[in-house]
């Protein structure tokens, strides 16, 4: 699954998808923590409202009753007309109206409606006793009838008193049950957002340690392959299917242990088959020099053959330089053979000087033959070895390559560590803010159990106020249960919180063990490039042996160029003696006495035609 991915924008991705992930579910909840707290304050501002609504209701209700009385009781000393009582009514009635209006637009339950509409119909029998019972006999009725209609008016207003004292405190009831789910709903939520935040990461953390492991089983497979390869095995490969870095490293891989197994046998193969051929030429120059002039050098001409061109070409020089040597050996003899003839008395005075100055010519022949030869070869050998120095450079290269991406393999293992480290930090960081919410915890617990025992006190004190109290025991009975939800809740939380640290310790836990993987790792990949180190200083050391070789090859080929010059100079010094000597020769006795001694000397060499294969 990971094959077709780069490293380095994998770990990128994995560490931006938990924190997206994170980011995401944080704002969602927030957001829906936001609305809600909203809705609620929202709500508790329209309750507060209307307890202000209703006791404007019941001041304007109260008004109502004062104009009935001043209707009933002072006439015209206050307004001149009974319309002008009716009007100032009205603008009373109006007002209330606008409020009830108001009020009833932001009703919320039925209980609250129940007793909105009571209210309502008591302010409605107010206004009916005005219109059709006290405006129409104000002026004219009795003080008892006025007294009467006011006393049903002071019933009405104590009714809608008793109304607007059981709506208010409900209003108050709804709007604090409105802060209380406000708050348990952001308490919920906080809990959402450490839940899903500590998912997100373990998701992630999972993630990267998937990575993790993928890398690591890799790197052992590199590692095991470089270690059998430098065992000794040249057949071992890797397989490179990937995509990412580690595809390229394995195919590196691959490539430098062709080019090494390559290089090895070819120069395995070169070097036996050279061991071969200049056995097989020392085996035919010691029968040279034995006497047997019949040996030959079996060649191909123009045919495709393993033999180096070269060789083939020494192999003829030797083969015609054999049978010159034969040809003029039987020239010799031939030679010899008329001048005993000829001159006896010549050949017996200078027996022993033209015996000597032959002897000393063939020697030096064979000795300039044989120089030639290992001229020739040294020459081949130089060659062979040049071409040997070249391979080995080839073969640093080759090692300085795999050095170069072992040391790029742990300078990413460098950058994954760095990363590990960075969350393992992250995690810390939240262990410590758990830390914190724990102590936020405790402060709000004891906060809870301060306003209990102060609840607990307000409820002895509205016990010792009596019926004055009533009111304010019920509101330390709320507090009590408040601060009882609040030790519930933050019991839950310092539960949760409790998990979350555990969590997150084995998150800590489980990042250094990855941390220490990492390390291993790279320690392991660090031997992979000192064992690459040390091959290539073997192969440098070689590589300088091969050179040092080539040199003392070349001034050995330099000594023998020398060494044939001088044996070149003494054969021509020889000749001119033997010239000299056979000028001074005077009896042909003597001429023949060397015929006889040259016809001696050549009987050791074997004439007869026959050759060698050393292909």
């Amino acid at each position: 699954m990971l094959e077709k991915f780069k490293l380095r924008p994998l770990m990128v991705i994995s560490i931006f998808l938990t924190l997206l992930i994170v980011s995401l579910i944080d704002s969602g909840i927030s957001y829906l923590a936001t609305q809600q707290i909203r809705a609620a304050d929202s709500l508790t501002l329209v309750k507060e409202t209307q307890v202000a609504r209703v006791n404007e209701i019941q001041e304007l209700v109260t008004k109502e009753y004062s104009r009935i009385g001043d209707m009933l009781f002072l006439g015209d000393t206050k307004y001149a007309t009974s319309q002008q009582y009716v009007d100032a009514f009205d603008q009373v009635a109006a007002e209330a109206h606008t409020l009830e209006g108001q009020f009833q637009a932001n009703i919320t339950g039925d209980k609250e409606k129940n007793f909105f509409d009571m209210y309502v119909g008591v302010e409605s029998q107010m206004q009916t006793l005005f219109k059709d019972e006290v405006v129409p006999v104000a002026g004219s009725a009795s003080a008892d009838a006025r007294q009467y209609l006011y006393n049903q008016a002071s019933i009405l207003v104590d009714q809608a008193e008793t109304i607007a004292d059981e709506l208010g405190p409900l209003e108050k009831d709804e709007a604090l049950a409105a802060t209380q789910s406000a708050d348990a709903m952001a308490v919920q939520m906080l809990i959402m957002v450490i839940v899903a935040s500590v998912v997100a990461l373990i998701i992630g953390v999972s993630f990267t340690n998937y990575v993790l492991d993928y890398i690591l089983s890799n790197i052992d497979k590199i590692l095991g392959a470089a270690q059998t390869l430098t065992s000794g095995n040249l057949t071992q490969r890797l397989v490179t299917s990937s995509q990412n870095e580690f595809g390229v490293l394995g195919t590196a891989f691959n490539q430098m242990a062709d080019r090494l197994s390559e290089m090895i046998h070819s120069e395995q193969a070169q070097r036996q088959h050279i061991e071969e051929i200049i056995e097989q030429y020392v085996g035919f120059t010691s029968q040279v020099m034995q006497g047997n002039l019949t040996v030959r050098i079996a060649t191909n001409d123009g045919e495709q053959t393993q033999n180096d061109p070269l060789l083939e070409v020494l192999g003829k020089s030797l083969n015609e330089m054999t049978a010159s040597l034969q040809n003029m050996i039987a020239q010799t003899v031939e030679a010899a053979s008329n001048l005993g003839l000829a001159s006896t008395e010549i050949l017996a005075a200078t027996t022993q000087q033209a015996s000597g100055a032959t002897e000393q010519s063939a020697a030096i022949t064979q000795t300039t033959s044989t120089v030639n030869e290992v001229k020739t070869i040294s020459e081949q050998s130089s060659l062979r070895l040049k071409e040997v120095a070249s391979a080995s450079q080839r073969t640093v290269e080759v090692a300085r390559s795999g050095q170069k991406a072992v040391q790029e393999m742990i300078e990413s293992m460098g950058q994954i560590k760095e990363r590990v480290e960075a969350i393992a930090e992250n995690t810390l960081a939240l262990s410590e803010q758990t830390q914190q919410i724990g102590e936020i915890i405790t402060t709000v617990n004891e906060i809870a159990a301060q306003s209990n025992m102060l609840a607990l006190n307000a409820s002895v004190e509205a016990a010792r106020a009596g019926e004055h109290g009533k009111g304010f025991a019920v509101v330390a009975m709320e507090v009590r249960n408040l601060a009882e939800q609040s030790k519930q809740a933050t019991a839950q939380v310092r539960t949760i919180l409790s998990e979350i640290q555990k969590a997150t310790n084995s998150t800590v836990m489980a990042t250094e063990e990855g941390a220490k993987g990492v390390d291993a790792g790279v320690a392991l990949a660090s031997q992979a490039r000192e064992s690459i180190e040390k091959l290539g200083g073997a192969i440098d050391e070689s590589t300088r042996v091969a050179t040092q070789v080539v040199a003392g090859g070349q001034q050995v080929q330099n000594g023998v160029e020398q060494i044939a010059m001088a044996i070149q100079q003494i054969n021509q010094v020889t000749l001119q003696s033997l010239a000299s000597t056979r000028q001074t020769e005077k009896s042909a006795q003597n001429l023949n006495e060397l015929a006889r001694t040259l016809n001696q000397s050549m009987a050791q060499y074997d004439l007869a035609g026959s050759g060698i294969d050393l292909n």
